[in-house]
């Protein structure tokens, strides 16, 4: 009987330990994911934003140099309402389709981290969670980029 519960313990240590190591690996797979695209990534020379909603034959094609992206603040905007109000949304253009993409990575970046299993263990769920909050303050600076491009080219059209 002794034997039995031994083997049990040992199995069930070994299962922790496999899927404990396979979390890590998935987390250290998707952080490496991460940085190859966000090393890789360039904002076009250009974006495309509609006009209208939905309408995307009504769309200025604004250049990406009149801001200058190290301007553009890292941290995390008051409310992400106030950033979606200040800038018409981006069409679905060859000029845009990099920027597209980019957001689709990252959030497949995102699903993919709701995949990885913790089974309790509370490092992998810190990794995750870091992980999680890395790649939402890319996206969230994407986003402010896209607004400070918006600001940038309307107050040029101003002067």
């Amino acid at each position: 009987m002794a034997e039995v519960a031994a083997a049990t313990k040992i199995q069930k240590t070994w299962r922790t330990y496999a899927q404990r190591r396979a979390a890590l690996a998935s987390l250290e797979r998707i952080s490496a994911a991460f940085e190859a695209s966000k090393s890789a990534f360039t904002l076009p020379a250009k974006l495309d934003y509609q006009r209208t909603p939905g309408d995307t034959a009504q769309s200025v094609s604004v250049p990406t140099a009149c801001v200058v992206i190290a301007s553009v603040p890292v941290e995390e905007a008051d409310s992400e309402t106030e950033a979606e109000e200040q800038a018409p949304k981006l069409a679905y253009t060859p000029n845009n389709a990099p920027l597209h993409a980019y957001e689709e990575e990252l959030n497949q970046m995102l699903t993919q981290l709701d995949e990885v299993q913790s089974g309790g263990d509370a490092d992998v769920r810190a990794r995750r969670r870091e992980l999680v909050r890395t790649i939402e303050r890319e996206a969230d600076y994407v986003e402010r980029v896209k607004v400070a491009v918006w600001k940038a080219w309307q107050e040029k059209e101003t002067m």
